[in-house]
């Protein structure tokens, strides 16, 4: 029984962190986006697990 709500204590730590870091990071991408654009902008990652989301991959796009 103490294994598991060990295995379930850490999921839920795990799950905890992917809210606030994916929250925190939200807010940091549409503020520098908003500087930038000057008007009000959303930002959202998917279902993706962030950590999961590869940093190097670049993708361009192109604002009209």
């Amino acid at each position: 029984m103490s294994s598991a709500l060990a295995v379930t204590l850490v999921a839920a730590c795990g799950v905890a962190a992917e809210i606030y870091y994916r929250d925190r990071v939200e807010r940091c991408v549409a503020a520098q986006a908003q500087r930038e654009l000057g008007s009000s902008v959303t930002v959202g990652f998917g279902a993706r697990p962030l950590p999961v989301i590869e940093p190097t991959r670049h993708t361009r796009t192109q604002l009209i």
